[in-house]
């Protein structure tokens, strides 16, 4: 059956039918997608050849299944406006314009080595991520013919280092002066309370005062990186932070957004002349410490979130001089 819409200012045509992959097609005037889904519709009534896997694949582009996933599968995920970011680079891709049976292991290769003479590892691999969700999804869940999916067969780029960046004692005193000078006084404040929780800088802006309860010293992360909420114990620092807050009448623990938040902290680092460090740095500082502090793994993940254990071993680089009293 063919629908017709009016779709980001285009007309698409959409035939849909059992046992068959979706196809679909814009066009500027509304007549000409009411006779390409004719035609198509004809084809697929009168031909049988054309009703074969490889004649489907034929008439179906790349970028019509990074349309759909877009609009029907991104919106329900958390990692929606990143996903759609990376599916937009994808459609500004040559690589979009080709038809599915012209998707090959060496194709999605070729497009790998261009995108890492461009962005650094870690980007590319998000992509080829994608792409392969995209078409898993086209074969699982759209029922469209795809031998396999052809990333199986090409090499990932490989994981970037891991970050070890520590905080010295005498940068955070430069950064707390900076923040002064440049009338930034909230920024030391949230600093300081992301290393005493170690927690992510989306989870923090997001804190609600009903979310914290002072007297237990706990806060309640309801929405988090890994989709599960989590309790995170408060330091008696962090529970003076958050007093200071309740005192001056913040309407939330940190009342801005992350445009004001990064902006300040681009500020700080300037002022103070300090390079190579990003503020998840702190939530890495966070960590270190509580390890430094005696803790288990089970334990900072509790704190932390993380739900592998495998990725806090690599906090290994801890600060000799804060275990000496521990041996």
């Amino acid at each position: 059956m063919a629908y017709i819409r009016k779709h980001r200012g285009k007309w698409q045509a959409i035939i849909r039918r059992k046992n068959h992959p979706n196809f679909t097609k814009s066009f500027v005037k509304k007549r000409d997608a009411q006779l390409w889904a004719h035609g198509i519709e004809a084809e697929l009534d009168t031909s049988p050849e054309k009703r074969s896997p490889s004649f489907q694949l034929s008439q179906i582009r790349f970028q019509d299944l990074l349309l759909r996933y877009r609009d029907e599968i991104s919106p329900m995920k958390k990692s929606h406006r990143q996903e759609v970011s990376r599916i937009k680079m994808l459609l500004s891709d040559k690589i979009s314009a080709l038809s599915l049976d012209q998707l090959t292991s060496g194709v999605f290769a070729r497009y790998r080595d261009k995108r890492l003479k461009q962005v650094g590892p870690q980007i590319v691999l998000h992509e080829l991520n994608t792409i392969s969700v995209v078409l898993n999804a086209a074969m699982f869940d759209w029922d469209i013919p795809l031998p396999e999916n052809p990333l199986k067969k090409i090499r990932k780029p490989s994981q970037p280092q891991a970050r070890d960046r520590r905080l010295e004692p005498c940068e955070l005193d430069a950064i707390e002066r900076a923040a002064s000078l440049n009338g930034d006084e909230f920024l030391w404040v949230t600093i300081v309370f992301a290393i005493e929780t170690a927690m992510r800088r989306g989870e923090l802006l997001k804190l609600e005062w009903r979310d914290i309860s002072l007297e237990r010293r706990i806060v309640l992360l309801r929405e988090t990186k890994n989709g599960t909420s989590r309790e995170v114990p408060l330091t008696m620092r962090a529970v003076d932070i958050l007093t200071h807050q309740v005192e001056e009448g913040c309407s939330r623990p940190f009342p801005y957004g992350l445009g004001k938040l990064r902006l300040a902290w681009e500020r700080a680092l300037a002022t103070a002349k300090i390079s190579d460090l990003r503020f998840h740095d702190l939530r890495h500082e966070g960590v270190s410490r509580l390890f430094e502090k005696g803790l288990s793994i089970p334990e900072v993940a509790l704190i932390s979130g993380h739900k592998d254990f495998r990725v806090l071993s690599r906090y290994t680089h801890l600060r000799a001089e804060n275990l000496v009293g521990k041996i």
